[in-house]
Parts: C-alpha cells; structure tokens; sequence
C-alpha cells in the first residue's frame, strides 16, 4: 500500500515507521527544511553549548517513545533530570523554598494545607487513566472543569496552577482546563521521572527520518477526494499529485482544517476549535552558574506586574547537553500573558525578561553573555472542557471517511499523546 504521511513531526515520524513496519510503502511530505515539528535544538556556536527549545522531556510513562528509543538504541543515552524547584512565593519565610515534586511537600500551605493536598491527589488517583494518551469516552471528567472558586486556594496554587503552566503553557482559568487533562497531568509530572537525550529530544526524530523516506521543503495545499475517497494529495506551488492509497495527515490542527475538503463541515469546525497560541521563548546565556541542584524557578505573582511564569536552567537540567556549568536560563512566558508579547521586537521581549528576572537575580543583566529568541507559530494544544468527546467525535468521522489524522491536540499535547495516534492509525489502516 502507497500510504503519503503530511508532516514530520513526531506524530508523522512515528506513523511513518509503524505503517513501514508493516511492510507498506511510505513517504513522508515535510512543508520546511526542519525535521520535529515543535521539537527544536538551539545551538551557540560561539558559546559551543546546545539546548532544547521546544518539547523538553521524555517522561518515564511514554512507552510508545520509549520503545522507538529501543528500537534505535538510544536507551543507554537517556538521562535523568536531577534537582529541585525553587518557588518565589513572598508567604514563604525567606520569599522562596525549594520543592521536590517527588515529595509534594508545599513550605507555604502548613500541615493542614498539605495535608488537603494530599487527600486531593489521593482521590485524584483512583480517576487517573492508566494510559494518559489514548482518546477514550470519560464524560464526567472531560465535562468538568479543573479550576473552579470553590477549589482550597493552596490546592490551586501548588497542584493546578504549576500543573496547567508547564504542561499546557497556560494559566488554568484562561483556559478553561477539563479535570481530565489535569488527571493526566498529574500523572505525567507528578508520578513519573523526567528523561533527556544529550543530543537533544531532537536527536530522536532525526534518528528516526535516516530511517524513513522524507521529503523536505513538500508544502501540501490540499489532499485529492475523488468519488468520496481520498486518493492522494496535491503539492502547493508546482501542483503536482502525490497519489496514495492511504493518507495520514500529521500536522497541526490549523494545517490539517486547511487541508481537508470545505464539505468537510464537522471536521473543519473541530480542526478549527483546537487552540495553540503563539509562543516565544527567550533564552539568556550566563557567564555563572546560578543555584546548584535547581533546574527551575517558580513565579508566583501576587499581582499582574509579572510576565514570567517559570524559569528553566538547561544547564542543571541537562548538564550532558549543554556541556557548561554556566546558567542557561530560558524564560517561559504562558498564556494569556504570552499574547502580550506577541508582535515586540526581539529586543523589546529581551529587555521585559531581563527586568523581571532582575527581581530574583540582582545584577541578572550584567552576567548575560548571549540571548536570543526561538519563535514557535504554535505552542501546546489546549485541551478544554468537553474537548475529549469533540476529539473522539472527529476521530470516529475521518475513520468513516478513510483518512487517518495524527497529532498530540487530540489527547494531551505531548509526544506519546502524538504516537498514541500514529499507532491508532497504523492499527485501523495498515
């Protein structure tokens, strides 16, 4: 079977070598030179240091990219993020204590606000889906909301708020975050280890297309639907077809609702609900090292002032990577503060991060050697409310239509979200 795979990020990476493994014939169409999609390598020549700048982890849970990491036997590479956080809180006795999401103890909330936090993840955890990743029917959790009023303040605070930031890059109100996906993100950062590749997580996705036959610089203006079934894809620019038995698109979701047939009413209105806003990630590279044992820095703003959400040390954080002991800080601006900087200069985005970080870092800018920007069209998939039974729904109506749709906006917006789909597709289809 001739089966065309439209994107090279990690979902159609891994819908490529799952269709492959089963002895199908597969060519993947890449619209730019880059192969990962949102995973990014960021390199300083001059300071010879390189660091992600995209996707950050492979958690202990991601069996599907693990066994790929197997198969290409990176597994003895694999290293464990080592450290704790920090967290500025000005209730704390000093401005800021140290965590250990390993030991959720929270300096701030006492015995009898821990202890509501402890009672809150153990029920939380009979709910919690063993499989994360997967698109099934969970009504009463997909429909309810995670944030609400009523919530302990110190529960919001210490699980759902950092919980939301850096896994969805949003504050959990703006987002109308389901009691789902905060399931599932408690189990992805509270009850796994975090594991990096010291060429990157990037490094994984370039493994795995040395494999596979891609085309890059392939942009694909629309796939072909003749008689009600879809028999290949036409390339933007030249017009050419690229006939296919099968077709699996693996790219975003504003891409993919660009893609299909205008006809194509329900699946376009999902395709086009699914919201990834714009990010941008400013990275400064210091001449010293900042906290021993801290790979990052937690805000909590006690007004609107602040921008900054987290910092990251990439350099505690995966010391094999960067290959320094000098700080790598990037700054991780969430939304809805991240639209505010949208359409700044770089050095206008700059010089904001530098003044904020000054609170917590006196003299903060006068140890920066280099900083620079990594610009993202779209960041992390937002999984609301209700969005689960609208994914499942757009699923079930393109298997109708013989068409496979890969991506991590359907469950989770993580790369084990997006191989749970690749393998779905290759299971129905190969």
């Amino acid at each position: 079977m001739r089966v065309i795979i439209i994107g090279a990020g990690i979902a159609g990476l891994g819908a490529a070598t799952y269709f492959s493994h089963k002895g199908h014939h597969v060519t993947v169409l890449e619209a730019s030179d880059h192969i990962g999609g949102r995973t990014i390598t960021l390199r300083n020549k001059k300071l010879n240091s390189a660091i992600d700048a995209g996707t950050q982890f492979i958690h202990s849970n991601y069996n599907r990219t693990l066994k790929l990491i197997d198969e290409l036997g990176l597994r003895e590479d694999l290293y464990t993020v080592k450290g704790k956080t920090r967290i500025y809180d000005n209730r704390a006795k000093e401005g800021s204590f140290l965590y250990d999401y390993r030991i959720p103890w929270y300096e701030t909330e006492g015995v009898s606000g821990n202890l509501k936090i402890g009672s809150y993840l153990l029920k939380k955890l009979v709910h919690i889906p063993w499989d994360a990743f997967s698109v099934k029917n969970v009504p009463q959790s997909d429909s309810t909301p995670a944030y609400q009023d009523n919530l302990y303040p110190g529960l919001i605070n210490s699980i759902i708020r950092p919980l939301s930031l850096v896994g969805a890059l949003s504050e959990p109100d703006a987002m109308e975050i389901s009691e789902l996906h905060m399931l599932r993100l408690i189990r992805i950062f509270l009850l796994t280890k975090y594991h990096v590749l010291p060429g990157g997580i990037a490094s994984l996705h370039e493994e795995l297309a040395k494999r596979l036959n891609v085309k890059r610089e392939m942009p694909v203006s629309r796939i072909v639907v003749e008689s009600d079934r879809v028999t290949g894809v036409v390339i933007a620019g030249s017009g050419k077809v690229f006939k296919a038995d099968h077709v699996v698109v693996a790219t975003s979701a504003d891409i993919a609702c660009n893609l299909i047939p205008d006809d194509w009413h329900e699946g376009k209105a999902f395709l086009a609900s699914v919201k990834a806003p714009e990010f941008v990630l400013p990275t400064f590279y210091l001449d010293r090292p900042l906290q021993k044992n801290v790979w990052s820095y937690m805000m909590h703003h006690s007004n609107d002032d602040g921008m900054i959400s987290y910092l990251t040390d990439a350099s505690q954080k995966n010391p094999k990577m960067a290959q320094t002991s000098s700080a790598i800080i990037q700054a991780w601006i969430c939304y809805p503060k991240s639209i505010l900087v949208i359409g700044k200069t770089e050095n206008e985005i700059l010089t904001l991060c530098i003044n904020e970080i000054e609170k917590y870092f006196p003299g903060f800018s006068s140890w920066i050697e280099d900083a620079t920007i990594t610009h993202h069209r779209s960041s992390v998939p937002f999984h609301s409310v209700g969005h689960q039974n609208l994914a499942l729904k757009f699923l079930d109506e393109m298997d109708r239509k013989k068409i496979s749709f890969c991506g991590d906006y359907f469950s989770g917006g993580f790369m084990e979200s997006a191989l749970w789909s690749a393998e779905r597709a290759a299971s129905r289809f190969a």
